[in-house]
């Protein structure tokens, strides 16, 4: 009996020894995973910046005269459907269009 109980003594130790190498060994290559991930995400947004840091974004030279293009296309669809804009952005466009001819009203008496 004393021979068999140092036996499964033994075996317990060895599977408890197995399963704390077996958690370690998981943690360890989870650990690689992330660096690795990390690492590769890293390389992956920095060439994403560089490509971006690399366009070159045309300005419009002249923006009063592509502000005053929009203003007309607005004026011109509010005056096709009048009364049939319905909605917060329709409302919007309303109240800047005024605004803006407050705006130029204004600037011309000063002037």
């Amino acid at each position: 009996m004393n021979y068999l109980s140092k036996i499964s003594k033994i075996n317990k130790y060895k599977q408890k020894k197995q399963k704390v190498n077996l958690a370690k060994g998981f943690v360890v290559f989870s650990i690689i995973g992330i660096a690795i991930g990390g690492v590769a995400k890293r390389l992956l947004t920095q060439s994403q910046l560089e490509d971006k840091k690399n366009t070159i974004v045309q300005v419009p030279k002249n923006d009063d005269e592509n502000i005053n293009i929009k203003r007309d296309e607005i004026k011109q669809t509010l005056e096709e459907y009048g009364d049939e804009v319905v909605g917060d952005v329709g409302v919007a466009m309303e109240k800047a269009l005024e605004g803006l001819e407050v705006k130029k009203q204004n600037e011309s008496k000063n002037s």
